[in-house]
């Protein structure tokens, strides 16, 4: 004997009549055949709670969609704010390297290669020079 699903039995316990099968539900969708069979109090019933669950969807949308947008602007400001930082400090080590670059510029015809009276300044432009490739890289 072949073993029907659940749905199947319970559509055609439901379909059968005392006069034998009853084929007014055949081809109608089982959402038809199962709304056959309510009151219309049930029916009205069955379609609020549908109008419900689709309109608590529709907050839950909305609300996923602002989260988001909260999200992303977040996001964004936070970016803004470590490019910013960034900028702070790589400015102020394009500034810090500029005045050491003018310095050296101004003593250069003034030193005496042969003695390099000029090393710690030179050291300090050097140790400059890595901060600012260390920040820059600093992605």
């Amino acid at each position: 004997m072949r073993s029907t699903h659940n749905s199947e039995r319970r559509i055609t316990e439901r379909e059968t009549t005392p006069g034998g099968f009853n084929i007014a539900p055949c081809g109608a969708s089982v959402n038809s055949v199962f709304m056959q069979t309510k009151t219309p109090a049930e029916r009205g019933i069955y379609w609020q709670n549908c109008r419900k669950y689709l309109r608590n969807q529709n907050d839950y949308n909305e609300f996923r969609k602002q989260k988001t947008e909260l999200r992303r602007k977040r996001q964004r400001r936070e970016w803004d704010e470590e490019m910013d930082a960034f900028k702070r400090d790589y400015d102020a080590g394009s500034n810090r390297r500029r005045k050491i670059i003018a310095d050296v510029y101004k003593v250069r015809p003034q030193m005496d290669r042969a003695t390099m009276e000029f090393d710690e300044l030179f050291a300090q432009y050097e140790a400059l020079w890595e901060d600012v490739m260390r920040i820059v890289s600093r992605k």
